[in-house]
């Protein structure tokens, strides 16, 4: 993390409660594998939005904070296609914050 800053890389989402099959978020990375052509417009799980419309995120400095999300979250299947355009911008803020593996 030390080339992202561990203050940009999420840590725990809140997750929509549909989606919750296993005990970590899955979000694939548009830029880094083998399947970075299929995660760059579909989620894994998806991030929750009951809390009017957004998820806490932690990061790895320790801070929380709040996202509001431009699109609703509707989970229908583990890699379903983003909704709308709000809904890409979404996936592409949320992929921004993770670490990629070919970082320190």
């Amino acid at each position: 993390m030390r080339k992202t800053g561990p203050e940009k890389v999420f840590v725990l989402i809140d997750v929509q409660e549909d989606s919750i099959y296993d005990a970590h978020f899955g979000i694939g990375s548009p830029v880094d594998g083998d399947y970075s052509w299929y995660f760059a417009t579909r989620w894994g799980e998806l991030p929750a939005d009951r809390h009017r419309r957004g998820a806490n995120l932690s990061f790895a400095d320790g801070h929380v904070e709040y996202w509001k999300w431009e699109s609703r979250k509707k989970w229908r299947h583990w890699g379903q296609t983003t909704d709308n355009e709000a809904d890409q911008k979404d996936l592409k803020r949320l992929q921004a914050a993770i670490r990629l593996r070919f970082q320190d």
